[in-house]
């Protein structure tokens, strides 16, 4: 018997919440340490080109993103949109299809996500970039926590350990982070 997407949906998520009550609760095991050399990283290249190139299919996957990034079709050449927290870049191709002219220059602290804007960036023709940090309004260092199911991360679900937690293993941009699965 095959398992439907939305039980998958809701088997991974109940994964996830289990590693953060481990984590939350400091019962993490060796076992839920995953060495970030292990994961499986997808090839983002055939996917973005198509979200990007095909105004339909963007609209299926994304339709819902369309009103609430229009008003950056104001932004036009000679602008620059700043977009903080980029994960793997939709946000980018949501303000290009509202007709977004300006440059565009991601920020991302991850580095999972770091391959698909080096994508996007190859796919723009110089009109976006993105640089790998963090930003905040605190200079810390944090450690992030990426729950990794099937040797893939959830990039969707990054969190920053509470400063009360910290335990002295630090992330920074040119290190991957701690990851747990």
């Amino acid at each position: 018997m095959s398992i439907t997407p939305e039980e998958r949906s809701q088997s991974l998520l109940a994964a996830v919440a289990a590693l953060y009550t481990r984590l939350q609760d400091r019962t993490l095991t060796d076992a839920d340490i995953v060495d970030p050399a292990t994961l499986v990283e997808p090839n983002h290249d055939a996917f973005l080109t198509q979200l990007l190139n095909d105004r339909a299919v963007f609209d299926k996957r994304f339709g819902t993103f369309k009103e609430p990034y229009d008003l950056f079709r104001v932004f036009g050449e000679g602008e620059t949109v700043l977009d903080v927290g980029a994960h793997w870049g939709y946000s980018v191709l949501s303000m290009r299809h509202q007709g977004c002219r300006a440059r565009i220059v991601s920020v991302e602290a991850m580095p999972f996500h770091i391959p698909p804007l080096e994508t996007l960036k190859r796919l723009s023709g110089g009109s976006y970039d993105y640089v790998h940090v963090a930003a905040s309004d605190v200079p810390d260092r944090l450690v992030f926590y990426v729950p990794v199911v099937n040797r893939r991360p959830v990039a969707g679900s990054p969190r920053p350990e509470p400063r009360s937690h910290r335990t002295g293993r630090e992330s920074s941009p040119t290190a991957p982070p701690t990851s747990r699965r």
